[in-house]
């Protein structure tokens, strides 16, 4: 209660104490919910969800998942976006499908590995979606591609809020829970384009012997 008071107050975010009580009340209400609220950053973005929502949380966990990453990513897109300093240049097409492709790439790639995220892979991820995302616009990417993923590489390191580091040179997602999130969507939706049955199904099939995948695949079907 302590920690939502808190960031309710510096963000002002809530007009009415009464608004503070409800949110705390439906987190202990909500078991999955409440697990998350204790790590104080999670707890920041289960408000700032709240806030957005008109005062209510999602009910399924996932869908507070698929919330707190869209808050976020519309946040990048507004400060980096579409802003009059056009931080990231229109002509690169960027756009919130793209951020998300990053993202869940990031978590394919860390749940399948052992070892946290290099900037050098970062970079790699990065160029991967671009150009897979950018075909049409190839040529233009050519010319300006590395400047672009420098910074790309500096927004999802110190910028989007779901990424530590976590010793030199290794970064991890805020929450364990957010990369499952990410990686179960990856299955489903890869690259902005939704899979066919068949291929969600042998993505299933690739993994479903693997124990750390446990958590993940339980969510793709949750979000099937």
């Amino acid at each position: 209660m302590k920690c939502i008071n808190e960031i309710s107050a510096d963000n002002r975010r809530f007009a009415k104490e009464t608004n503070i009580d409800q949110l705390y009340d439906e987190i202990i209400q909500n078991k999955d919910i409440f697990h998350l609220a204790i790590n104080p950053q999670l707890a920041s973005v289960i408000a700032a969800v709240y806030n957005q929502c008109e005062s209510q949380l999602p009910e399924k966990r996932i869908d507070l998942y698929e919330k707190a990453i869209e808050t976020m990513i519309e946040r990048l897109v507004k400060l980096y976006i579409d802003s009059p300093t056009n931080y990231l240049d229109n002509n690169f097409q960027l756009n919130t499908t793209m951020l998300w492709s990053i993202l869940q790439q990031i978590a394919e790639y860390l749940h399948s590995k052992v070892e946290g995220l290099s900037e050098e892979m970062l970079k790699k991820i990065i160029r991967e979606c671009l150009l897979n995302h950018q075909k049409e616009a190839l040529q233009i990417l050519e010319d300006n591609i590395d400047e672009l993923i420098t910074k790309l590489v500096d927004i999802f390191k110190y910028q989007a809020g779901l990424l530590n580091e976590f010793g030199h040179n290794s970064f991890r997602f805020i929450h364990r829970t957010f990369q499952e999130y990410l990686a179960a969507k990856n299955i489903i939706i890869r690259y902005g384009i939704e899979q066919s049955e068949d291929m969600i199904y042998d993505n299933i099939h690739k993994k479903i012997n693997i124990p750390n995948w446990r958590v993940p695949l339980s969510m793709t079907l949750g979000i099937l």
